[in-house]
């Protein structure tokens, strides 16, 4: 049966929020009613980030705003004087070629996003240290430390994707009162400010094509199924070659990350690249996008990278922000949907 609503009441509500600055805003949230919440993009000449900003026991932090990952995970210097009680945990994080190993506990707390005064009690990942895979560079965060050029001197990852591990740290948003519906709406290239609008209204959700998603093993831990968003059924298409891997729509990412054996690796220089979604690899239900690869190249908007596939890995193509930038993407954790709409 598919649940059109759902209601969490957390144990406490926090009474104020703490830190707040006077030139900003609280946003007043009824249980299950829409509120937007600004997401910001940052621009540099290495990464395009999306940014969006939360309270955490108190504590105002910015973090990364990725759909490619799933579950809080914050610096734990950034969250004040909070003493490690969870298990043990390693989170893998970043793009192939750049990843690393985050080590941290599980922790609880009380969340909400921006100055939203509706907070919920979460589970997630408070991170200690960091190190990149291969490498010898164990990174431990000092106290007071509150950002890090490892979160792009963010506090932290705030993974809004719909999988889950049944490790405790699932995507925060799905568990806010309401529908398990949010949208993200980045700006055109170039500017500065979104939103994340959550709990859409029915006039909100026009235009989206829909793509159901397989249902993951575990639930999330507010009862709601998880689903394997880095299986979307689809193709990406360079110079008349097809590669049928699954997709995933990942807003920590810059590039077009493809990993295959199909193109020669490396960055795409020129060339045509279409991309698209299918419903059970029906083609006439697809929802596609098409550019060419010419200099200037720009971060965000027609840079691909293709890398090979490792030993034991998995071909995939990760669609980072240039996606973001073309089409709003709505996602219901509840009902297993990927929306696509293009702006």
């Amino acid at each position: 049966m598919i649940k059109t609503i759902k209601l969490i009441i957390p144990i406490f509500l926090l009474l104020a929020l703490f830190a707040c600055k006077k030139e900003q805003d609280v946003i007043n949230v009824e249980p299950a009613s829409r509120y937007s919440i600004p997401l910001n993009i940052l621009y540099s000449q290495s990464k395009v980030t999306a940014s969006i900003q939360i309270n955490i026991n108190g504590e105002i932090r910015d973090v990364l705003f990725d759909t490619g990952s799933f579950g809080l995970r914050i610096m734990r210097p950034a969250i004040g004087n909070v003493q490690a009680v969870g298990p043990r945990l390693t989170y893998p994080y970043g793009a192939v070629g750049d990843q690393m190993m985050t080590v941290g506990t599980l922790d609880g707390g009380y969340f909400s996003l921006g100055m939203s005064s509706g907070n919920i009690s979460i589970r997630f990942m408070a991170i200690d240290s960091v190190t990149h895979f291969g490498k010898n560079d164990l990174h431990p965060f000092p106290a007071g430390e509150i950002t890090d050029s490892a979160f792009r001197n963010l506090s932290g990852i705030l993974g809004v994707g719909l999988r889950y591990d049944n490790t405790g740290a699932a995507n925060p948003i799905a568990q806010l009162p309401g529908t398990g519906k949010y949208i993200v709406e980045f700006p055109s290239f170039g500017n500065k400010q979104g939103a994340v609008i959550i709990n859409p209204h029915v006039t909100d959700t026009k235009g989206f094509t829909y793509f159901k998603l397989a249902k993951g093993e575990y639930l999330i831990p507010n009862g709601d199924n998880s689903w394997l968003d880095n299986q979307l059924s689809g193709f990406i298409t360079y110079n008349s070659i097809r590669d049928t891997s699954g997709i995933l729509l990942d807003s920590g990412t810059s590039p077009i990350s493809i990993t295959t054996d199909q193109f020669a690796s490396g960055e795409i220089q020129n060339g045509d690249i279409s991309y698209g979604l299918t419903q059970n690899g029906n083609q006439s239900e697809s929802i596609s996008n098409s550019f060419e690869v010419e200099n200037p190249i720009t971060l965000g908007k027609n840079l691909a990278v293709v890398s090979t596939v490792p030993k034991n890995g998995i071909a995939r193509t990760v669609l980072g922000t240039q996606t973001f930038f073309t089409f709003d993407v709505l996602y219901d954790q509840v009902n297993g949907l990927i929306g696509l709409r293009k702006k």
